[in-house]
């Protein structure tokens, strides 16, 4: 097996693995709370920009997954109806709605988002303080290159 494709075989079992977690209650999440895979993601990702002073709208988890404004939207819509979020028009635009958490989808979020750092902690710790080091080092060179490619 030549460099990339180890490469590639490694990043993708990471990527799995970091997404599912090591940890099975966390991997199972989702299924406990009757979602999809793909709206549990979308659920942590408003949990995720909400807790840091985002305003969250359809726009914006648009551009963040680069799927369709409509495919947001859709989804959006089926988790409001679960009654995992809601919608609050701005004071000053009544076209743009902002997507909120309901207090019990907020607070389950923060309990998968903390057993998932938990098990990043575990990670961390498994590895040693160096080698976190230069993970870190390597996946901020990594973020800067794709950033990078962006406008081409």
């Amino acid at each position: 097996m030549d460099r990339v494709e180890e490469f590639d075989t490694y990043i993708h079992k990471i990527i799995r693995l970091l997404h599912t977690g090591t940890n099975p209650n966390i991997d199972c999440e989702d299924k406990k709370l009757g979602i999809s895979p793909q709206e549990a993601k979308l659920l942590m990702s408003i949990y995720f920009l909400r807790t840091k002073g985002e305003k969250v709208t359809a726009s914006l988890l648009s551009e963040q997954y680069n799927i369709t404004i409509s495919a947001v939207m859709h989804k959006l819509s089926v988790l409001e109806n679960e009654g995992f979020i809601y919608r609050v028009e701005d004071a000053n635009d009544k076209r743009v709605k902002y997507i909120r958490l309901s207090e019990e989808t907020f607070s389950k979020c923060k309990d998968m988002h903390e057993k998932k750092k938990q098990e990043l902690n575990n990670f961390l710790e498994f590895i040693g303080e160096e080698d976190s080091n230069k993970l870190i080092e390597i996946f901020a060179k990594i973020l800067n290159y794709i950033e990078s490619k962006k406008g081409e």
